[in-house]
């Protein structure tokens, strides 16, 4: 099997084994990826959720596409459940990026994460484009969780050994407007996430969203232990 940072390197897409989607990098030479992309980034619903502001242009889309180190957006595709003319096309995108030190601090003086000693913690969110069939994002979010640590690793040039003992070093968050955004809570349980409690996302914020943690057993149930063998993970 080919390697999977060489996989990602060159834009192809995975399709781990019981999965409805496949999970690559968005490539930002094809203009149908950027069109779709620019799609869900300007969606009114996805603006309404989402507390980043759309990207003002076509330079600042791509350089987000792109990522860099320490955050990397993965390309989710249709594959199975989806019609002929949407396979391999866009469906949604998954974004990992550094967790805010600050609120980090509160989560852990609050009681409501402990930080693992030299842990690598992302934020995740994700946006699917409106016609999207059901299954396709939580589908990619079980592929890209999977997939990340190797993509990090890849990015910055780091051997395999973070890589074989990922799930003890990377701690994933994600938080919720529990009023507003009722599906998002089902995708993040229906991927290994669990509701440890709730915030307010940063000091301009007048309500608390609920804030969700992965916990690597759950998500690794939702997989085909097959997986794991597929793509040369050692799942402790």
């Amino acid at each position: 099997m080919q390697m999977l940072n060489e996989v990602l390197a060159e834009h192809q897409e995975i399709q781990v084994i019981g999965q409805k989607s496949a999970v690559g990098l968005i490539d930002t030479e094809d203009k149908t990826d950027m069109l779709r992309v620019n799609l869900i980034d300007k969606d009114s619903k996805v603006d309404e959720l989402m507390i980043s502001t759309p990207c003002t242009s076509a330079r600042e889309l791509m350089k987000w596409c792109k990522g860099n180190k320490n955050e990397i957006l993965f390309a989710i595709r249709g594959s199975e459940g989806v019609g002929n003319l949407e396979k391999g096309e866009l469906q949604g995108w998954v974004y990992f990026y550094q967790e805010d030190k600050k609120r980090l601090r509160e989560l852990e003086r609050r009681g409501i994460i402990s930080l693992p000693p030299k842990a690598k913690i992302f934020e995740i969110s994700y946006a699917k484009i409106p016609w999207s069939p059901k299954g396709q994002v939580a589908s990619g979010i079980r592929q890209a969780l999977i997939l990340l640590p190797k993509e990090w690793e890849r990015r910055n040039k780091l051997g395999s050994i973070f890589y074989e003992i990922y799930n003890k070093q990377v701690l994933v968050t994600a938080y919720i407007d529990p009023a507003k955004n009722s599906e998002s809570r089902y995708v993040l349980e229906n991927c290994g996430f669990i509701k440890k409690g709730s915030i307010k996302y940063d000091e301009t914020s007048e309500r608390e969203d609920d804030v969700y943690v992965l916990d690597w057993d759950k998500l690794y149930e939702k997989l085909d232990r097959a997986t794991f063998k597929e793509l040369g993970i050692r799942a402790e």
